[in-house]
């Protein structure tokens, strides 16, 4: 055999090689990005866990009156640090599911986009839910996916949990999720 007859067989063999990687890691990113979104279904979540998969840029949209959040001190003090600490003091118990309706995973950048339910229940017995719209991206940094940006704002109603059909289902919520990563 010359060096041209070789030469096919051997970058279809590398070809064959690099998409079997791809898929391994296609299956570990989402597998690191579920991760994510179980950190704040934790009955105790850990500041530190949730602060080491967020971006130092991170840009956060809240409520139309509020304002911008940029940066990962302001993004956690504003927002996961009171939540935390709420549910540390014994203010209320947290369940809820992140119900993914499209995911988007490329080399350096993923994208998911969905609806989060939420029950908020107090010690007296008051129940609260609620659904928001999300849509996050994420950035790869040194192999290890990090939020760079969190929109969470726009309230959604109850029901639409009943109309979607959801990719992933992460939660706590056996109702709406009966595997914590169905799909």
């Amino acid at each position: 055999m010359n060096f041209k007859q070789l030469v096919r067989p051997v970058s279809i063999l590398i070809s064959a090689l690099w998409l079997a990687s791809s898929n391994i890691v296609m299956a570990n990113d989402d597998a690191q990005l579920d991760e994510i979104y179980q950190l704040f279904l934790e009955p105790a979540p850990s500041l530190d866990a949730i602060t080491a998969r967020y971006d130092g840029s991170i840009i956060h949209v809240g409520q139309a009156e509020a304002p911008l959040i940029t940066g990962r001190s302001d993004f956690l003090a504003q927002n996961i640090a009171p939540l935390i600490g709420a549910l540390d003091a014994g203010q209320f118990e947290l369940s809820g599911a992140f119900l993914i309706t499209r995911r988007v995973i490329g080399q350096q950048l993923a994208h998911d986009v969905g609806y989060y339910f939420a029950r908020i229940e107090t010690p007296d017995g008051e129940v609260n839910e609620q659904v928001r719209k999300f849509s996050w991206v994420f950035s790869r940094n040194s192999g290890q996916w990090v939020v760079i940006t969190d929109f969470d704002a726009v309230p959604a109603p109850l029901d639409v949990i009943d109309t979607i059909d959801p990719v992933r289902c992460i939660g706590n919520i056996p109702s709406l999720c009966a595997v914590p990563a169905a799909n």
